[in-house]
């Protein structure tokens, strides 16, 4: 996910969040300084059982983000099957070549319910697997 904003100094700035597999990928040759510990950061994080994200940006120039803002506007205004794909083909023109800031972690509790279900699927002997896949979603996979 990435918003931009417009500093004090009037600077443009994208600012990106998203996972790690996908924000290294994204990440500039002179982006990636702290990239190695950034890694053992949410490595350390994801053991401790956080959920984690990293948070990127870059700069924009003015001209290159009103052509983009141009195209983009036209994609979101457009009805059409193939609108979303459209739309996240234009988001990947601009989060690209990003320069890392750092990461987050958060602890990512079970929705209301969810322990007291877990507990009666183990006492009828149902065996269950909590699965974290950050790449795409957390799954509960449940054996019988």
């Amino acid at each position: 996910m990435s918003v931009i904003v417009r500093n004090e100094e009037n600077q443009l700035l994208l600012l990106c969040k998203g996972a790690d597999s996908v924000m290294f990928e994204r990440l500039s040759q002179h982006g990636r300084q702290f990239e190695a510990e950034t890694r053992d950061h949410i490595k350390r994080y994801a053991e401790a059982g956080l959920r984690t994200l990293v948070i990127t940006y870059r700069e924009l120039d003015e001209e290159g983000y009103k052509l983009w803002d141009k195209e983009f506007t036209k994609i979101k205004t457009t009805v059409s099957q193939d609108r979303d794909v459209l739309v996240d083909a234009a988001a990947d023109k601009m989060e690209r070549d990003l320069i890392l800031l750092g990461a987050t972690a958060v602890e990512d509790r079970l929705q209301k319910g969810v322990p007291e279900c877990i507990e009666k699927l183990a006492q009828a002997k149902i065996k269950i697997e909590l699965l974290e896949v950050t790449m795409i979603k957390p799954e509960c996979g449940i054996r019988y």
